[in-house]
């Protein structure tokens, strides 16, 4: 299991309002934990970040034109976060093999939502469909601890109910 915190300025005093020069802090948490048990493998991972000042930084990024019939509707969020949880089983273990390899389906839940919380400005409103959830299913295979061939299936839909095309994976990766 594990942690981490970022908190500190993400400006970089750059950004003007008017006159004024816009200051934002972000805050960024993470954590995360990992088991594992006789081939049954849990893993999860939580994260949460918050930007200060989300509101003047919008306005100053994205100004609104003033035209009714072209409104600016980009929105900076003030919070976001996004967790998994996934469960896996090493089959190869069960193989008499004296090589060291690795076979093991697997099964994820995702969930982010990159505008949990927005400011509020005439006109503006949060984009559901950036509530994301994603189910993740697949089959990770390493010949070699060092190698790695993965295949995954993945069906995502948002807040919004606007389904995406659901997608199959291959991927391959080698740690030298």
């Amino acid at each position: 299991f594990g942690a981490s915190v970022y908190y500190g300025e993400a400006d970089q005093q750059r950004i003007l309002l008017g006159d004024e020069k816009q200051t934002a802090r972000t805050l960024l948490v993470e954590g995360h934990v990992q088991f594992r048990w006789k081939g049954i493998e849990l893993r999860a991972l939580g994260t949460y970040g918050h930007l200060s000042n989300a509101r003047n930084l919008t306005l100053a990024l994205f100004p609104d034109s003033g035209d009714p019939t072209d409104p600016e509707t980009s929105l900076l969020a003030s919070s976001v976060y996004g967790y998994y949880v996934e469960a896996a089983y090493d089959f190869w273990r069960l193989f008499k093999s004296k090589r060291n390899m690795y076979l093991a389906p697997f099964i994820r839940f995702e969930n982010y939502n990159t505008q949990a919380s927005t400011p509020t400005i005439a006109g503006r409103t949060a984009d559901k469909s950036k509530n994301q959830y994603i189910l993740d299913a697949g089959v990770t295979f390493k010949p070699h601890p060092q190698v790695v061939l993965k295949v995954n299936y993945r069906e995502i839909w948002s807040e919004a109910s606007s389904k995406k095309a659901d997608a199959v994976y291959f991927g391959a990766g080698f740690v030298y």
